[in-house]
C-alpha cells in the first residue's frame, strides 16, 4: 500500500509536536489513503507507482484502427514489456505507450504503419494483451521522484532499517523533515515504505519491496529518493486524516431539517471531495 501523506504532513496540519498518538494518526492516514483509492475504483495505489503485469482481452471495442491504439482505461506511467497473444513486442520499436508526450498514458499504440490490431482480435479464441510496467497517476512523472539523502551504509535485501545522513533535514524545496513515516522511498529500483524514523540514530524503519518491486542489496552513497504525491492530494489527505484524529470519539450528528438535511460533523472535508472530483476527470 502507499500513504498519500506522511505523518509529518498530518502533524503539521494539527500543529502537533507530541509523539504520544502517532500510531493513531498514522492509522487514519492509512484509512484515508485507501479511501482515495476506493474513490477511483482502484485495487492498487492510484497516485503512486505500482510495478505489475496486467492483461486485457484484445477486442474491437478498445481499438482505434486509425491511430492503431488500444485503450487501457487505467493510467500507465511507463511501459516495459508487452506480449500480444503469443507475439512479443519491442517497447519503443513495435509498441509504445501513447500519446508519447507525458504520462500518465491511457493507450498503447502499434508503431509500425503496416501493423494493426485486427490480426490479434479477429480470432476464434480470446487473445490477450499482456503489459508490464509502472501503473499509477502523476501529473509530472519526470519529476515525481525527489532525491532527499544518501544511504550511509550497505544493506542486504532483508534488513528493515536504513541509515541516512539527516532524517529531519530540509529538502531542496525547503521542506522538513526529509523523511517521515508514510514516505514511499526508492533506492535503485526497489520501493520501500517508511513506517517510522529515529532522528537521533538517523535511521528509517522500512517495509521492503513494496508496490511490486523486488528487494535488493544497496550500497553506501546510493541515492535515497521519495515519491512526490500530487500536491493537492497530499494536502487533502493530510488535512482529512488530521480532522478525523481531532474528532476521534465524536460520533454524534446534528440534523437541521427546516432548511434541509445537514449532518455535522461532515464525513469528508469539502476540499477533499472537490479535489477527488476534479482529479476523476484529469
Amino acid at each position: 500500500m502507499t500513504f498519500y501523506a506522511t505523518l509529518a504532513d498530518a502533524k503539521a496540519e494539527l500543529k502537533a509536536t507530541s509523539t504520544t498518538d502517532d500510531d493513531k494518526l498514522f492509522e487514519r492516514l492509512r484509512a484515508i489513503s485507501r479511501r482515495v483509492d476506493a474513490k477511483f475504483h482502484s485495487p492498487r495505489p492510484f497516485f503512486a507507482p505500482y510495478i505489475e503485469t496486467r492483461e486485457w482481452l484484445i477486442d474491437m471495442f478498445h481499438v482505434d484502427s486509425t491511430l492503431r491504439t488500444f485503450y487501457l482505461g487505467v493510467p500507465l506511467l511507463s511501459l516495459t514489456a508487452a506480449v500480444l497473444g503469443d507475439t512479443t513486442m519491442t517497447v519503443g520499436t513495435t509498441i509504445e505507450a501513447w500519446p508519447n508526450l507525458q504520462p500518465p498514458y491511457y493507450k498503447v499504440r502499434l508503431m509500425n504503419r503496416s501493423d494493426n490490431w485486427y490480426r490479434f482480435c479477429n480470432s476464434d479464441d480470446p487473445v490477450m494483451a499482456t503489459l508490464t510496467g509502472q501503473w499509477g497517476w502523476h501529473r509530472d512523472f519526470a519529476n515525481a521522484w525527489l532525491k532527499v539523502d544518501d544511504l550511509q551504509a550497505d544493506i542486504n535485501a532483508s534488513v528493515t532499517s536504513i541509515t541516512v545522513a539527516d532524517v529531519d533535514g530540509t529538502d531542496d524545496l525547503g521542506r522538513s523533515p526529509l523523511l517521515s513515516a508514510g514516505n514511499l522511498i526508492r533506492i535503485g529500483t526497489e520501493f520501500m515504505e517508511a513506517t517510522a524514523t529515529d532522528t537521533a540514530a538517523e535511521t528509517v524503519t522500512v517495509r521492503r519491496a513494496v508496490n511490486g518491486s523486488t528487494a535488493a542489496a544497496h550500497v553506501a552513497n546510493d541515492d535515497v529518493e521519495v515519491w512526490e504525491i500530487h500536491e493537492p492530494v497530499r494536502r487533502a489527505v493530510a488535512r482529512q486524516a488530521a480532522i478525523l484524529y481531532a474528532r476521534r470519539g465524536a460520533f454524534e450528528s446534528l440534523n437541521i431539517t427546516d432548511i434541509g438535511a445537514v449532518n455535522f460533523p461532515a464525513d469528508l472535508l469539502a476540499e477533499f471531495r472537490n479535489i477527488m472530483q476534479e482529479l476523476a476527470y484529469a
